[in-house]
């Protein structure tokens, strides 16, 4: 996102700029507001006090562009922050730092065994940005008068990521912070970084699916995803990411595994798959619960060109959109 602020016309600051041939209706373009906060009364003529502000996203772009000034985009010395928002180094969640990122962000960390990372920025263009952070920082949440914000759940890397895209509208996606970055532009209403990550996984959703990282994605999501034509995976191989997606949670849910995956199996077009991957693959999962067995019934049918398809059931009856072969 550029932030750009106004600048003024050069004849605003020259009487001899403007002839007396020009439009008598010329000098409503400025308005009585505009032309107080210039405050020229005190100034001679043909002069003007002004000042002109260097385009943030501009120059944190070259910094980014240069390799070398990456450390220090939110660190201390950013001019005008105003907020520190502060984040666990320690906290992962599918995403790992490289090596080097973790450097970079180690000179972010102002305490000496670098627990804590903070990014020094700018309120307002936080609010702007985003409606959580416009709510915890300019709304009745005590955060709204501190200096210092602790957000939870979300590693110093991807923070970083969110940063780099609010001040230059850019970001670097691949396979190992996709995820990460989708669950956290989603979780703080970034909704063009959310649309960026959803683009990528969806192209990539052979590789996505594959990682352990999916199960990190809250069923939101996952629906989302799956319910596009366009996700680009064999669905064969997505039935065995969103089973591994149940399995994980499981554990911290009352539910039995049929309807802790219902929604989400409603969305997996089963008539798509050959009918050795049906008994082989779906029937075991029907008769261990992960699967109510309507939609396998449903799916031999069609193989059998039995009985008519409306609603979701008629979606998922039809092909994805053809994808690249891995």
């Amino acid at each position: 996102m550029a932030l750009r602020s106004p600048s003024l016309p050069s004849w605003m600051f020259d009487a001899n700029a403007i002839s007396a041939e020009e439009d008598e209706d010329y000098r409503s373009e400025i308005s009585p507001e505009t032309s107080c906060n210039l405050n020229l009364k005190h100034l001679a003529k043909n002069q003007a006090k002004f000042t002109n502000w260097n385009d943030l996203s501009t120059r944190l772009k070259r910094g980014i562009q240069s390799g070398n000034e990456m450390n220090n985009l939110f660190s201390q010395d950013i001019v005008g922050a105003d907020v520190v928002l502060c984040v666990d180094n320690n906290y992962e969640n599918g995403y790992s730092c490289t090596r080097d990122e973790k450097k970079k962000l180690a000179v972010l960390a102002s305490d000496e065994s670098h627990q804590i990372v903070r990014f020094f920025a700018h309120r307002f263009i936080l609010a702007a940005s985003s409606g959580p952070f416009r709510a915890m920082l300019t709304g009745k949440m005590r955060e709204a008068t501190q200096r210092e914000v602790v957000l939870h759940g979300v590693s110093p890397a991807i923070v970083q990521k969110m940063l780099v895209y609010v001040y230059t509208g850019e970001v670097e996606i691949d396979l190992g912070n996709a995820v990460d970055t989708l669950i956290a532009a989603e979780m703080y209403e970034f909704n063009g970084l959310r649309d960026i990550c959803k683009s990528f996984v969806l192209l990539h959703a052979h590789e996505v699916f594959r990682s352990s990282c999916i199960i990190h994605l809250p069923e939101n999501l996952v629906i989302e995803l799956i319910e596009r034509d366009d996700l680009q995976i064999r669905e064969a191989k997505l039935l065995e990411a969103l089973v591994n997606w149940g399995r994980s949670r499981a554990a911290s849910s009352d539910k039995p595994m049929v309807d802790l995956l219902s929604e989400i199996m409603e969305h997996v077009r089963f008539p798509t798959m050959s009918v050795s991957d049906l008994y082989g693959k779906v029937r075991p999962l029907v008769n261990e619960g992960y699967i109510r067995e309507s939609l396998l019934t449903e799916a031999l049918f069609y193989h059998l060109k039995w009985g008519t398809a409306t609603g979701r059931s008629s979606k998922r009856m039809k092909q994805q959109i053809p994808f690249r072969r891995h």
